[in-house]
């Protein structure tokens, strides 16, 4: 209802308010290439978890889009019911076939690399607090709680590594305005 809202509260001020649904950028578990989970002594975390559930994953997502997509054609059309007549709906959901995280040329982020030697650190300090809640009795709440602070730090760095994980690469940006443009042709 809020996006309703919005493309109500826009309409009388545009000649066109275009409104985009969203893009898949989980692949196909066949479209992720070789390799993009680890480079070196690198780590790409969304890809190394990626690769063995890419199935289930790809299934999931396929869900979580299409229900996106449906509550957006929804406030489309209940804003065109309202007698907005200037607002267009724009399909992007395929604008990203082949191109998903962790493939040959993703136009999604697929996380940034980690050093194996920091991922080893992080989850060190996580087990490590695991291990001593655990066990509190032999090394006291104050050793605990120290090693849950570093270990709370240590997860905040990993999350680092992947908040952009599915935004658009500027590739990603260049096929949402292609798909944008291509559909919104000779309606503006």
């Amino acid at each position: 209802s809020s996006l309703t809202q919005s493309i109500e509260a826009l309409a009388p001020h545009a000649s066109t308010v275009a409104v985009l649904n969203d893009y898949q950028p989980s692949p196909e578990p066949s479209q992720i290439a070789k390799g993009t989970a680890t480079s070196g002594a690198h780590l790409n975390l969304v890809c190394s978890g990626l690769k063995p559930n890419a199935g289930s994953t790809y299934a999931a997502a396929q869900v979580v889009l299409g229900a996106l997509n449906k509550a957006v054609a929804g406030a489309v059309a209940d804003a065109r019911a309202d007698h907005v007549k200037n607002v267009t709906l724009v399909d992007v959901s395929g604008a990203f076939a082949g191109h998903g995280i962790c493939t040959a040329q993703p136009w999604a982020f697929s996380g940034e690399p980690v050093s194996d030697t920091t991922v080893a650190a992080d989850a060190e300090r996580i087990l490590a607090a695991k291990t001593c809640s655990g066990t509190s009795v032999l090394h006291g709440e104050a050793v605990c709680a120290s090693l849950d602070a570093s270990a709370q730090a240590a997860e905040r760095d990993l999350q680092d590594y992947v908040w952009r994980a599915a935004h658009p690469t500027a590739d990603g940006q260049r096929a949402l305005a292609a798909a944008v443009e291509r559909q919104l042709r000779g309606r503006v």
